[in-house]
């Protein structure tokens, strides 16, 4: 692979923004290389300590409104979905015979009233859009809109879990961490 070069423009501020993200542009293979290998050693330690319990952490969201009504001022009465990134250590299968670190989008179905919504299904930010939310509530279902290895996945969510994946070795850790036994207190350690 040839080393990129940066070009020589003549626009200032094009110029600072070069200096100051090139060298991130000019490392793009070797950090997603570097990712790509950390994310495969955790797969293998915690693959060979035995650990079989699920453990999961949140790395993002969207949001977007679903089969709701709008009123003559653009109050809102009805569905929401919210769509929530995150990363696993799970089973591959039913069987739990495999784990390994997953990369899944689950989508919680609920309730959300507004005031002042711009119509709109974009899956964006709804407080970008509502000036006063009632809700949500998420009693609907929960499904799994994608699960799969994270090694699988595109950069970019790569990218964003990797950023988290301490979050879910540390609680993983604290998952396992053996617990002192409490000792009961009894009347005489009372002050009376």
């Amino acid at each position: 692979m040839t080393k990129s070069t940066r070009p020589n423009v003549s626009d200032p501020d094009l110029r600072a923004a070069l200096e100051r993200v090139g060298p991130h542009l000019e490392k793009y293979q070797q950090s997603l290389d570097l990712i790509s290998k950390d994310i495969k050693a955790i797969e293998q330690y915690l693959t060979v300590s035995g650990v079989r319990l699920s453990e999961g952490v949140n790395i993002g969201y969207t949001e977007r409104l679903t089969d709701g009504d709008y009123d003559v001022i653009g109050n809102y009465s009805g569905g929401i979905a919210r769509d929530i990134e995150r990363i696993e250590w799970g089973p591959v299968d039913e069987h739990g015979d495999r784990w390994r670190l997953l990369y899944a989008i689950v989508q919680h179905h609920g309730e959300v009233e507004a005031e002042g919504v711009t119509a709109s299904h974009a899956p964006i930010d709804i407080s970008e859009r509502i000036t006063t939310v009632f809700g949500p509530t998420f009693k609907g279902g929960v499904e799994y809109l994608e699960r799969k290895p994270l090694i699988e996945t595109p950069f970019a969510v790569r990218l964003k879990a990797h950023k988290n994946l301490a979050k879910l070795v540390s609680k993983l850790g604290t998952l396992v961490e053996a617990q002192p036994r409490i000792v009961p207190i009894t009347l005489d350690d009372i002050p009376w």
